[in-house]
């Protein structure tokens, strides 16, 4: 539902918005660096071309996002470093 908010309303604004129906609302965003999401992109032949560049441009737009995390090694790295904030936010600490 948010990635259809975001393709109708300027960045950052979905998520303004639902913080406004929902205060509690945490928001993480999973990113990797421009050429590691480009050569992640290139080898599933999803998009190529212009869509590829098109693709990039939507992944570099601003997000509002309590926890932002890097994904450019092992993706069990993020999971750890995703359950120790979480883990935090249910005890209190963030």
């Amino acid at each position: 539902m948010l990635r259809l908010w975001r393709e109708r309303l300027p960045a950052g604004a979905p998520v303004h918005f639902v913080r406004r129906i929902a205060p509690a609302l945490r928001v993480v965003e999973i990113t990797a660096p421009p050429e590691v999401l480009a050569q992640r992109l290139r080898e599933r032949s999803h998009e190529q071309g212009a869509a590829l560049d098109e693709r990039l441009a939507r992944a570099a737009l601003p997000v509002q996002a309590d926890l932002t995390l890097v994904n450019d090694g092992q993706a069990s790295s993020c999971a750890q470093a995703l359950d120790f904030w979480w883990q935090g936010l249910r005890e209190g600490r963030t």
